[in-house]
């Protein structure tokens, strides 16, 4: 071999080198460890998560799995919707990598991944930070999460990186709406009470010992009769079947401990409505003072549970230990006027 094709192919193998070194060096391309296609946390034990935090600048929630399931922390432990825990792990454990670069300051302004905390940015330049912990509160997963990236057919993705590592990675998935505020994370289903196993529904104004009126079927499968009203008592029967299905079911927007009750959350002289089932149990609920956010307006409410005597073993009441914030369209559902429920004369 002529020493002029020796020395061509020893400087393309130094040239080759220097490539690798480059492409392989670290906080350059992350990591080009990490195979485009790839489960980006594959090693990640999901299974033993027990907490996820979710923070923003101006929000944070905390869910901690208890013995007792899920809870909402800054909702006094309020049970969370196990349903959008499992969405969120499952979408960090399929994770793929669609490509990864280096993070720089310009790319982290960019793409909305400085930490939420960071001092001397904008608001629309920091991540939504989102932490994985084990029993012992060691972090499993710690991302920030910036900006989705847009494309024709809508979003194609969404930008992150690891805490502590150099690298974006663009990612199958989007988490565009995913929330740092706690009341997202109820589970907003309070009690859904099938409406065929109510015997009668009672309604007491104002704190009133005596019913409004009262709602009552003969028996099981027919129709409510109405008592407690003067004159013509032929009922509108969807009516009357939309009072009865109010909790099938009752969902609220938001709830608080039963110990915040006081001038602002009021329930005195409120209006109730008892509901009694066929196999003895009733319901009460207190609908009480009413407040305006964000243009919506919402009632307080309280729910309490009891079994009849001679029905059966009483059952622990689940609700009394809260105040739930229920919906104005949800609030259509409870009738109070008996003459609505009434039907016209022709």
């Amino acid at each position: 071999m002529k020493s002029k094709t020796v020395l061509v192919l020893i400087l393309l193998v130094v040239v080759l080198a220097a490539l690798a070194a480059v492409m392989l060096r670290p906080g350059q391309e992350g990591a080009q460890k990490t195979v485009l296609g790839q489960k980006l946390f594959a090693d990640i034990p999901f299974q033993d998560v027990t907490k996820i935090r979710i923070i923003t600048r101006n929000e944070t929630t905390t869910i901690v799995k208890t013995p007792r399931g899920w809870g909402v922390e800054e909702k006094a432990g309020y049970p969370a919707d196990f349903a959008k825990i499992s969405e969120l792990v499952e979408k960090c454990r399929d994770l793929k990598v669609g490509r990864s670069f280096a993070a720089d300051d310009q790319v982290l302004d960019r793409l909305a991944l400085y930490p939420p905390a960071q001092a001397g940015v904008g608001d629309t330049s920091t991540a939504t930070k989102l932490v994985f912990t084990d029993k012992d509160d060691r972090p499993l997963l710690d991302l920030r999460i910036g900006k989705a990236r847009e494309s024709d057919q809508g979003f194609g993705g969404h930008y992150l990186m690891r805490e502590g590592q150099p690298t974006v990675y663009l990612v199958d998935k989007t988490f565009k709406f995913l929330s740092a505020a706690p009341d997202n994370w109820l589970h907003r289903q309070v009690i859904n009470l099938d409406s065929e196993t109510v015997e009668s529904v009672a309604f007491y104004r104002s704190g009133d010992q005596r019913p409004a009126y009262e709602l009552r079927r003969p028996a099981k499968g027919q129709d409510f009769v109405i008592s407690g009203v003067k004159g013509k008592t032929s009922l509108v029967r969807s009516k009357a079947g939309r009072v009865a299905a109010a909790l099938s079911p009752l969902q609220a927007e938001d709830v608080l401990p039963a110990a915040q009750a006081g001038k602002d959350v009021s329930f005195d002289k409120a209006d109730r409505f008892v509901y009694t089932t066929f196999d003895g149990r009733s319901y009460g609920l207190e609908l009480g003072g009413t407040f305006s956010r964000d243009k919506e307006t919402f009632t307080y409410a309280r729910l309490s549970k009891t079994t009849s005597p001679g029905k059966g073993e009483p059952e622990a009441d689940e609700y009394s230990g809260w105040i739930y914030v229920l919906s104005e369209w949800k609030m259509g559902d409870f009738i109070r006027e008996p003459g609505e429920l009434l039907a016209s004369p022709k």
